[in-house]
């Protein structure tokens, strides 16, 4: 039963999350976030190929 109350209301928190994750290079959303405005935050995902052009960029 608590179980099922957690992943309702995990449920709703991620229906109402306004901010998003994204990719800066690959542009995939990565997460969202509960901010109280819709809101947009740039980071870099777990795939290689945008990894290597973090590394490169910061060369």
């Amino acid at each position: 039963m608590r179980d099922q109350i957690n992943e309702l209301i995990s449920d709703y928190v991620r229906q109402n999350d306004l901010g998003t994750i994204i990719c800066r290079h690959c542009d995939d959303i990565i997460d969202t976030l509960p901010t109280n405005s819709v809101k947009t935050k740039y980071m870099v995902c777990e795939k290689e190929a945008c990894r290597k052009q973090e590394g490169s960029a910061s060369a």
